[in-house]
């Protein structure tokens, strides 16, 4: 009866966010050795998930992504780095190893894919 009751309460459990087309460590392309480094050290890697962005003192999070087209993606979020927050829409651009993101407030970084561990 108790594997029942927990068969049923993990069944229960909301799924895990679709892994998005970017989904994984990236580093800044100007940051050589960021990919060896932690995400929540001083340059140390992105990480990116369906509905996040994660690094050092950088934490955003989005909706879902919508796809706008072959390897563009937008999608409505909030940013906060360093106490300051930025709220609208995020745009990203994936080819080949890299990703370009676009915050609301105008800024694009370019990253490119680690290497798997």
């Amino acid at each position: 009866m108790r594997l029942a009751a927990v068969v049923l309460g993990l069944s229960m459990l909301p799924m895990a966010a679709k892994a998005g087309p970017f989904d994984g460590r990236w580093s800044l392309s100007q940051a050589p050795g960021q990919c060896e480094r932690r995400a929540n050290e001083v340059d140390g890697y992105a990480r990116f998930t369906a509905i996040s962005f994660d690094q050092y003192e950088a934490h955003c999070g989005w909706g879902r992504l919508t796809r706008r087209g072959a390897g563009l993606w937008t999608a409505q979020g909030r940013c906060s780095v360093e106490g300051d927050v930025t709220r609208g829409a995020f745009k990203f651009r994936v080819r080949g190893g890299g990703l370009t993101m676009h915050t609301p407030d105008g800024i694009a970084s370019d990253f490119r894919r680690c290497p798997t561990r």
